[in-house]
Formats: C-alpha cells, sequence, structure tokens
C-alpha cells in the first residue's frame, strides 16, 4: 500500500496524536499496529511506519515519505529519537505546522480586505467605459485587477507551500510575509511569542536545555529565528548561558534579553518565558490588526481620489464636447 504526502493538517494532527500516545505509555509499535486506538492516522502510514520500525529503521526514515518535514524538523524528531524525548519532539513538529497555517491566515487576514477594495474599485472605476466604448472595452479595463488578486492568491497561499514542504529552505510564503514592511514585524512578535511559550513549556516538562531550544525554534515560524539554531546550540554546549546565546543572534530586541537575563539568575525562567510569550503575542495581534486598518484606509483613499478624478474628467470631456459641438453650428 502506497503512502501519499499528508496535507499539513493532516500530518500536525498525526503527530499531535503520535505525542499523545508516546506520553500515555503506548509502544509506537504497538499503538501503531492498533487500528482501533490508531484510527485517526492515515491507515497506509501507519502499516508503513511499523513496518520501518520493525525493520530497524530510522524514524526519520520512517516519517519523511509521508510528513513534508523540511531538513531541520528532521534533525529535531532525530534528536528527539536519540534522547528519549520523542513524544516532545512530535508535539513540537505538530506545533510548528499548526504556526506556519496561522502566519499565512494573519498574512491572509491582513491583505484580504486592501485586496477586496481594489478589486472593487478596478470594476466600478471604469464603468464610464461602458458608455463611451462598450462591453469589450470595459472588460479589457476592469478584468485585469481581479484576476491578478486571484492567481496572486493561488500562488501565494496554495502553490508556495506545497512546492516549500519537504524542503531545507523556509517556505516561500513566509519569507514573502516577514518580508512585508509592518506586517513582518508583527508575524516575527508572534513567532517570538511561540518561541517563548514552547521553550517555557518544554523546560518546565523536564526536557533538556538543547532539545528544548530545537523544539522552540521549530515551532516558531521566522525563517531568521530558525536559521540561528546552529550558533545558539553550539554556544549553549560551550558553556553560554541561555540569555547570552539568543543575545547573539540578533533576532530578540533588548528588553526580552533583559527580562530573559533577570528570570534566568533568580530561577524564574519558566514564568518569565510565558510572560514574554503573552506580550510578544499580544503586540503582534495590535501590530496585524493596525497594518489591515492603515493599509485598507489607504485604499480607500486612493479609490475615492481616483473616483472623483474619473467624474471630474469625464464632465470636462463632455464640456469639451459640447462646446466643440456649438462652435462648429
Amino acid at each position: 500500500m502506497a503512502t501519499r504526502q499528508l496535507s499539513e493538517k493532516e500530518a500536525a494532527k498525526t503527530f499531535e496524536a503520535l505525542a499523545d500516545a508516546l506520553r500515555s505509555g503506548a509502544g509506537l509499535v504497538g499503538y501503531l499496529d492498533n487500528p482501533k486506538a490508531s484510527r485517526i492516522i492515515d491507515p497506509a502510514i501507519r502499516k508503513a511506519m511499523s513496518d520501518a520500525l520493525r525493520r530497524g529503521d530510522r524514524l526519520t526514515d520512517a516519517v519523511a515519505p509521508w510528513a513534508g518535514l523540511s531538513t531541520a524538523e528532521l534533525s529535531l524528531l532525530g534528536a528527539g529519537e536519540r534522547s528519549g524525548q520523542l513524544a516532545e519532539a512530535f508535539a513540537s513538529l505538530a506545533r510548528g505546522i499548526g504556526e506556519r497555517r496561522k502566519a499565512r491566515g494573519r498574512l491572509a487576514m491582513a491583505l484580504a480586505y486592501p485586496a477586496f477594495l481594489m478589486v472593487m474599485a478596478s470594476v466600478i472605476m471604469p464603468l464610464p467605459t461602458l458608455v463611451t466604448g462598450g462591453v469589450g472595452e470595459y472588460l479589457a479595463t476592469a478584468v485585469w485587477a481581479p484576476l491578478g488578486v486571484t492567481v496572486a492568491a493561488v500562488l501565494l497561499f496554495v502553490v508556495a507551500p506545497r512546492r516549500s514542504r519537504g524542503g531545507s529552505e523556509p517556505s516561500v510564503i513566509l519569507r514573502i510575509a516577514f518580508g512585508i514592511p509592518v506586517i513582518g514585524t508583527g508575524l516575527r512578535c508572534a513567532a517570538r511569542g511561540t518561541f517563548a511559550q514552547v521553550l517555557g513549556q518544554t523546560l518546565a516538562a523536564g526536557v533538556p536545555m538543547p532539545l528544548s531550544l530545537s523544539c522552540a525554534l521549530a515551532s516558531a515560524t521566522d525563517p531568521r529565528l530558525q536559521a540561528s539554531e546552529t550558533a545558539v546550540l553550539r554556544r549553549i554546549t560551550q558553556g553560554s548561558t541561555l540569555t547570552d546565546a539568543l543575545d547573539r543572534t540578533g533576532e530578540f530586541p533588548r528588553a526580552f534579553i533583559d527580562k530573559l537575563a533577570h528570570a534566568e539568575a533568580v530561577g524564574t525562567l519558566d514564568e518569565c518565558l510565558a510572560e514574554l510569550s503573552k506580550a510578544d503575542k499580544a503586540r503582534a495581534r495590535a501590530i496585524v490588526v493596525a497594518s489591515t486598518v492603515a493599509l485598507s484606509v489607504a485604499v480607500i483613499v486612493t479609490v475615492v481620489v481616483a473616483i472623483v478624478w474619473g467624474i471630474v474628467d469625464a464632465y470636462r470631456s463632455y464640456f469639451q464636447s459640447v462646446d466643440d459641438i456649438l462652435r462648429l453650428q
């Protein structure tokens, strides 16, 4: 029975199920061989994973064909397998996939209303050409904006995420999203919040610092933050403090680092990370909402000005035509 690559939503549910099974004390092979307990997992994937594990294959080799994971995510899974923290590794992968989907949702939410206004403007503004040039000329002018928005949406939110899965590079849509001024700042705050949340939860659960950092970085969606994983883990291994290792990445604001340093010194790291997570996620929501409103206002003003200009130009052309007729008479 051939395995297919799961969608991101299906893969996240599968990883969550595997994490829950391991946390309950069930063996991975025994869980997969029990169709009643593991019915949430695709039957072909259940069998393929079970067969691979029985043969003694690495778990990463058993997961790679259907999960669409990046190289970094497969490395996280391998680290979890070697350290005996496989349940947390599965849970972290599920969180990371969920955060990627949320990031795309935030971007779509920020761009949807302005895009709608642009489409409406492109449909309304050329309406005078229905009278002056006919339906053909109107459609030739009005069709391009709706067509462009539709194509861009399909490329950004359907094609790009699928083509990016399973590669070593961050998703194209995420690179684009994080590169947009203001919106990218909001997404970066959300990624930092997720990083702090996962790091605090894994440390509180007793997961070793290196694997906790790998889980937190895999769950974050910021490509620049994820690219710093090797350097951060190397500094931790060499004896650096968490604060120093994160500070040297240049991806954390001074207020974040200062609070983290204090918490690390007094032994309140778990509580501090939870507070930092809440603060960054609240800031992210505020930035995305504000940028959406600002962009929408800008589009509305542009549309109104363009419509007024079109009306004025139409009246000017009309009176010019009347004046020309009167002169001929």
